[in-house]
């Protein structure tokens, strides 16, 4: 346990900052399992909702460095190719 109380305010800060990051991890692996559970049997419509709520959870992740940006990007990429209709 810290003792200083700047070691003290600085485990609260660090406790602060785990809850913050744990509720914006859960949030976007939450909508990745809805996303997951759709799996192509929903209409193109609610697909592209559910991923753009993604996006915005993954964006938000990335900016506040719960994730990290490349991390953020490689999922978005990844559900992008998955998800959406390929233009050829």
């Amino acid at each position: 346990m810290p003792t200083t109380r700047s070691a003290k305010k600085a485990h609260r800060q660090s406790l602060q900052r785990k809850m913050r990051n744990n509720a914006h991890i859960h949030a976007y692996k939450k909508i990745i399992k809805v996303l997951l559970r759709l799996n192509n049997t929903a209409p193109r419509k609610d697909m592209q909702t559910v991923l753009s709520l993604l996006y915005k959870q993954l964006d938000k992740a990335a900016k506040t460095h719960a994730l990290s940006r490349n991390k953020a990007r490689r999922l978005k990429s990844r559900f992008a190719k998955r998800f959406l209709p390929t233009s050829v």
